[in-house]
C-alpha cells in the first residue's frame, strides 16, 4: 500500500512538543524492525511467505494451527526465535525489545517479572494478564491491536510494509508516542473473534479502523500525548535498576517538593487528591480514564496507597 494512503495526519503531527524521539527505522528485508510486536513480526513472515491461511504460518512456526498470538503478550517465543532465526542473543532480549512486559517491571518484585517472562519464552502467556493485575484493574486489558497512520507510512517506505509497534499496544495509549497523533484501532468484532488469524494494519484499516480518539480538545490531546510518552519512556529503563520501594522513595520526594506532604512524609491526603483530579480534568469522561477516576476521591482513592506501601 502506498504511503500516501496513511495521511490520515492530524495539526499534532507536526508539533515537535508531541513527539518523542523517533524509533530506529527499519530497512527493506529486515526480519524484525525496531519495537516491532511478536505479532508483527510473524503477520509480517506470513504475508512475505503468501501462505493461504494464517493456520499454515502457524503450524510452521510453531507445531499448531490453533494458536492465539496476542498482540501484547505472546507465547512461545523460543520457538518462533528459532523457526525465523531472529537476531537475538537471548528470548530475554525478544522480550525486552519487542513486547509491553517491560513496561512492569520497575513495578514488581523481580521473582515474579521472571516467571511471567519465562512463561512467554518456554509455555504459554494465557495468565499473564491476570498475574499483571490488568484484569481486576480500571484499565482493562482488552486486547485491541492499534497502529499509527504517520509510523504506517514511513514504514510503507522503509520496508514495504506497515507493522504494529510495542508502544501502541499499551492500554491506555490513544495517540503515538513519536507523532501525537491519534491511533487507529483495530475494533472488528467478525475478524477479532478468530483469534487465531495473522493481520497487519493495512488489512485491518480495510475492515474496520477507527480513530481511538475521534473528537477530542487541544488540552486532552496534550495530555492523551502525555500519557503515551511517560510509557513509551518506561521501555528506556531496562538498564536502570528500579524496584517499587525507590518509586515510592521519589513519589514523596515530589509531594514534598510541592506541599503536598511535610519534610516528615505526613501526606495531604485531600490536597493530593484535588491536584492529581485536577491536573487530568480533562481525560475523567475519557474512556479507558474514566473508570480509573471515578474512585479517586475518598479514603480508598487508588492514590492513596502508594503512599503509605512499597508497593
Amino acid at each position: 500500500m502506498k504511503a500516501s494512503a496513511w495521511a490520515v495526519v492530524d495539526k499534532w503531527g507536526a508539533k515537535p512538543s508531541a513527539a518523542l524521539e523517533g524509533k530506529p527505522a527499519g530497512s527493506a528485508g529486515d526480519i524484525v524492525v525496531p519495537e516491532e510486536t511478536i505479532f508483527g513480526i510473524v503477520s509480517r513472515y506470513h504475508a512475505l511467505t503468501g501462505h493461504p491461511t494464517s493456520g499454515d504460518t502457524l503450524i510452521e512456526l510453531l507445531g499448531r494451527r490453533c494458536v492465539t498470538l496476542g498482540t501484547a503478550f505472546p507465547s512461545g517465543l523460543n520457538v518462533i526465535s528459532k523457526h525465523l532465526r531472529l537476531q537475538v542473543n537471548t528470548i530475554e532480549e525478544l522480550i525486552e525489545g519487542h513486547t509491553i512486559l517491560p513496561c512492569f517491571r520497575p513495578f514488581m518484585n523481580l521473582a515474579h517479572y521472571t516467571r511471567i517472562a519465562n512463561s512467554m519464552a518456554t509455555g504459554t502467556a494465557t495468565n499473564t494478564k491476570i498475574a499483571l493485575g490488568l484484569l481486576a484493574s480500571r484499565v482493562g486489558a482488552e486486547d485491541v491491536p492499534r497502529f499509527c497512520p504517520v509510523c504506517a507510512g514511513v514504514d510503507c517506505e522503509t520496508i514495504g510494509i506497515a507493522t504494529w509497534y510495542r508502544a501502541h499496544q499499551f492500554p491506555g495509549v490513544l495517540v503515538c508516542p513519536y507523532h501525537g497523533v491519534s491511533l487507529v484501532a483495530f475494533d472488528c468484532l467478525a475478524q477479532r473473534l478468530k483469534r487465531t488469524q495473522l493481520f497487519l494494519p493495512a488489512a485491518a484499516a480495510k475492515w474496520s479502523g477507527k480513530s481511538n480518539v475521534p473528537n477530542v480538545d487541544e488540552q486532552e490531546r496534550e495530555r492523551l500525548v502525555l500519557v503515551s510518552r511517560l510509557i513509551a519512556q518506561l521501555f528506556l529503563l531496562r538498564t536502570v535498576p528500579v524496584n517499587p520501594l525507590t518509586w515510592r522513595n521519589h513519589y514523596l520526594a515530589h509531594l514534598v517538593d510541592r506541599g503536598l506532604a511535610t519534610t516528615s512524609m505526613r501526606v495531604h491526603q485531600r490536597a493530593l487528591q484535588s491536584e492529581l483530579l485536577g491536573f487530568w480534568e480533562s481525560l475523567r469522561n475519557l474512556p479507558p480514564f474514566d473508570g480509573i477516576f471515578a474512585r479517586c476521591n475518598g479514603e480508598d482513592s487508588w492514590g492513596n496507597p502508594p503512599i503509605f506501601r512499597a508497593r
